[in-house]
């Protein structure tokens, strides 16, 4: 070998070692635990200048010197898991999965300590875990984790709204708390109306909240109705009266939304899309909203409306077919497809494709919240149609585009479950 050669070859291996130097300085920097953190806050933590409901209250915590450990465990948990899933690193999947443990044993020991049991940094590091398993995938509509945190908002009782940051959490977890009562078709906590009250939400939401709440007690009793001997004339009237009190609740939804439709700041607005996008094609009609709480509280509207008209399709079903009442299916199925149409309209704007305005945004980057805003409610409106249809595919295909565009596993797993009866969601 010639000196020459041994030079470029010396030259080669100084460059080679300085370029993986460079390349584990920058993998360094960008997995850095603060660098990880910052990137769950620009995906999950964003206000709301009208709603109450947002998750302003992580970085809250994390700036307040009484926060439980759980909280900083199942924060870090959270991020990573988020930060692993989107850059497909495997290492830092199972940094997340050990940090995840070891938030589920300091959270366990929280709820065991009374000084730490009743912290809003203990309810919120309840809330984290639960995100740490949709990002996984490892529970997809999140239900392990319910009853334990349903029976944490009433041990809180009327001292979790003394503060702002109380306040808007219970808003968080009463909603998803909601979310999982409707899913198992189980009552919600008795305080949950009272608390509503207590919580300190703006009227529009307030009273789409009291119609969420009315709807799973009413999911809880069809549930029970269904156990019955429908032979028996005693269970046909049951039935038809709890049929007609379903109706009175949508004529509540129905209200809500002719008084809140054109509404600067809680309606809704209709546009036709400037450009193809991933989702939607040229020319497809579009909804926008003021921001985006204001359109999960649109969602909620769309996906719990749905539901209970789902509920009561199936109710319909079990009467004599000679009943007046089953003259309303075409009602019900108008409305369930309906629904359905007003989820998927909304996704343009929940995947920052479109803003308020209408305007495309070419936003490079998704922000993962508006996946995780938009499982449930993809979920159910999938269940709400024609299996095989060609909006079924669309709906598999937007869940499929958040798995792979914002990390949250759960979302795939959806798209390749099993189709059920529409009411049973779980």
């Amino acid at each position: 070998m010639t000196v020459r050669d041994m030079t470029m070859l010396a030259e080669q291996k100084v460059e080679s070692r300085v370029d993986r130097i460079l390349r584990d300085r920058e993998e360094a920097q960008v997995n850095s635990k603060d660098d990880v953190l910052l990137g769950f806050f620009g995906d999950y933590v964003l206000h709301s200048d009208v709603a109450l409901r947002h998750t302003r209250f992580i970085r809250d915590l994390c700036g307040s010197r009484d926060s439980s450990d759980c909280f900083k465990q199942a924060l870090l948990a959270a991020a990573l898991s988020n930060r692993a899933n989107q850059l497909g690193h495997q290492q830092m999947a199972a940094e997340a999965d050990a940090t995840y443990g070891f938030a589920l044993i300091s959270l366990n020991a929280a709820l065991q300590n009374p000084a730490e049991l009743k912290k809003d940094s203990t309810l919120a590091a309840s809330w984290l875990v639960g995100m740490c398993e949709l990002l996984s995938g490892r529970s997809v509509l999140e239900k392990h984790h319910h009853r334990g945190r349903s029976q944490l908002l009433r041990l809180r009782g009327a001292e979790q709204f003394r503060s702002p940051v109380g306040k808007c959490l219970y808003a968080v977890t009463h909603s998803l708390a909601i979310q999982h009562n409707l899913n198992l078709l189980e009552r919600p906590i008795e305080e949950a109306a009272e608390y509503l009250e207590l919580c300190g939400i703006k009227k529009p939401p307030l009273q789409i909240e009291r119609l969420h709440l009315r709807t799973a007690y009413w999911c809880a009793e069809a549930r029970l109705l269904f156990e019955s001997d429908f032979q028996h004339p005693w269970s046909q009237l049951q039935l038809q009266n709890h049929i007609q009190t379903g109706f009175a609740i949508d004529a509540g939804y129905q209200k809500w939304l002719d008084t809140y439709l054109s509404s600067d700041t809680w309606g809704r607005r209709t546009i036709s899309l400037p450009s193809e996008s991933s989702t939607h094609a040229v020319g497809q009609e579009a909804y926008t909203y003021h921001d985006l709480w204001i359109a999960n509280i649109w969602l909620g509207h769309y996906s719990k409306r749905m539901h209970l008209h789902n509920l009561l399709l199936h109710c319909l079903s079990l009467l004599d077919e000679h009943d007046r009442l089953r003259m309303r299916e075409a009602y019900s199925r108008a409305i369930v497809e309906n629904m359905v149409s007003g989820v998927c309209a909304s996704v343009p704007f929940m995947l920052y494709e479109i803003d308020s305005k209408g305007n495309e945004t070419r936003a490079r980057r998704k922000i993962a919240l508006c996946g995780y805003l938009l499982l449930c409610q993809l979920h159910m409106a999938r269940w709400s149609v024609e299996q095989g249809s060609e909006r079924e595919r669309w709906i598999i295909a937007t869940l499929e585009f958040i798995d792979q565009s914002m990390g949250i596993r759960s979302a795939r797993v959806l798209a390749l479950k099993p189709r059920k009866e529409p009411w049973r969601l779980v």
